[in-house]
């Protein structure tokens, strides 16, 4: 029996050494295949620099950057854990890439702006997020040329300009409802992908398409399908946190000062004008005052404005006034669209706080514009009018 030993004992070592040497192999090649690759090329964009960026929950952070050369060509990787959302950028033109651990991506564009012009392969979510970019795109374009049409109706009368304006903003309307119903559609048909949390925060200009509580059930939707096909994920902890929070504060707010209705009568609002002085809403009572919020960032705002100036000039001496409550963060945009609409007529604050204005959250405010229209006694007497409603309300109290 002992002949044996030896020969066993080699055969077990040759083995045993085989199977170490496999085991390095398929760890390198496991290693290997942790690896994501994103490559491509970019015409037309000689000498500038590319960027490439992680949207983690928290913020954008830069990975790695390239000048490019007369090719375009760039090459990037990563070695995520989980799936993650990228994104290359030149300045502002740039687009967002879902890329997962071994993925191998190619994005090309033949010209300039990026955001119109790349194509993407090598990761079916990437196509995903491409095919949404663009429908984003032509609806934005859409907007823009609604705003052309009625820039260019500034030498009308003011009957037509009106009449163009209620037409322009249905539009507009619209146009971001079809955007949110294609959006809907998109999620609920790839409720596995970690693009569903990529599309629930997509925006026009400054106006989030979705928005929380008004949007609470396709919040709560992306949540828990994340929860099922990415528990492990990053985005799908920071999503269920950021519902958690944000219902936690609507119930804190409804006590004084939200969920306000006609009837009711609202809490002061006392902030800065631009000349830095404090103004209060309570000052106005006696008068009848159209309360709003807006942005100078905010398309439907800015369209709404000229209606505004057109009312305010027509029952100006029948104890009507404004108070505007800016939700900017930049005081130039806010400046210069006080400037340009002709809005320094009336009372103008703003915290430049953006939605975390501090009268916005006592209003329970989410989605701009927004009015409250009050009696000279503070209550509401009517909320969110907008066109021609504003004037039938003004001109059924004052009688013309």
């Amino acid at each position: 029996m002992k002949k044996f030993i030896i020969p066993l004992i080699m055969i077990a070592g040759i083995l045993f050494s085989c199977n170490n040497s496999a085991n390095e192999e398929q760890k390198a090649e496991e290693k290997q295949n942790d690896l994501l690759e994103i490559s491509g090329s970019i015409a037309g964009s000689e000498g500038d620099m590319l960027y490439f960026e992680k949207l983690s929950p928290a913020k954008l952070m830069k990975l790695d950057s390239v000048t490019l050369s007369a090719d375009g060509s760039f090459s990037f990787t990563d070695k995520p854990a989980n799936a993650n959302l990228y994104r290359i950028r030149i300045e502002n033109d740039g687009v967002f890439i879902i890329g997962s651990p071994g993925e191998t991506i190619k994005i090309s564009a033949d010209e300039r702006p990026i955001t119109t012009n790349y194509t993407v392969s090598g990761s079916p979510d990437s196509k995903l997020a491409m095919e949404m970019n663009k429908h984003l795109m032509q609806t934005a374009n859409k907007l823009q040329e609604l705003g052309d049409e009625y820039r260019a109706a500034q030498n009308k009368s003011k009957a037509e300009q009106q009449q163009i304006l209620n037409r322009l903003n249905k539009e507009a309307e619209e146009l971001i409802s079809a955007e949110k119903e294609f959006l809907t559609q998109m999620i609920k048909d790839n409720e596995e992908s970690l693009f569903i949390y990529l599309a629930l925060f997509q925006q026009l200009g400054q106006t989030t398409i979705f928005s929380y509580p008004e949007d609470k059930e396709m919040f709560k939707f992306v949540a828990d399908k994340l929860e099922e096909y990415n528990p492990e994920s990053p985005y799908t902890k920071s999503l269920k946190s950021d519902i958690t929070k944000m219902d936690k504060q609507a119930n804190q707010q409804q006590g004084p000062g939200a969920g306000f209705d006609v009837g009711d009568t609202p809490p002061d609002i006392q902030m800065q004008t631009p000349e830095g002085e404090t103004k209060s809403l309570y000052d106005l009572r006696g008068n009848y005052v159209l309360l709003d919020f807006w942005a100078g960032w905010c398309r439907p705002c800015r369209m709404e404005n000229p209606n505004l100036v057109k009312t305010y000039n027509e029952y100006k001496s029948d104890n009507f006034t404004i108070f505007q409550v800016s939700l900017d963060r930049d005081r130039k945009t806010w400046l210069g669209a006080i400037e340009k609409d002709k809005l320094s007529q009336w009372t103008q604050v703003s915290d430049l706080q953006y939605w975390n204005s501090a009268a916005a959250q006592k209003y329970g405010v989410r989605s701009i514009p927004a009015s409250f229209l009050l009696n000279p006694e503070g209550e509401i007497i009517a909320k969110n009018l907008r066109g021609e409603a504003l004037g039938a309300k003004l001109k059924e109290i004052f009688g013309h």
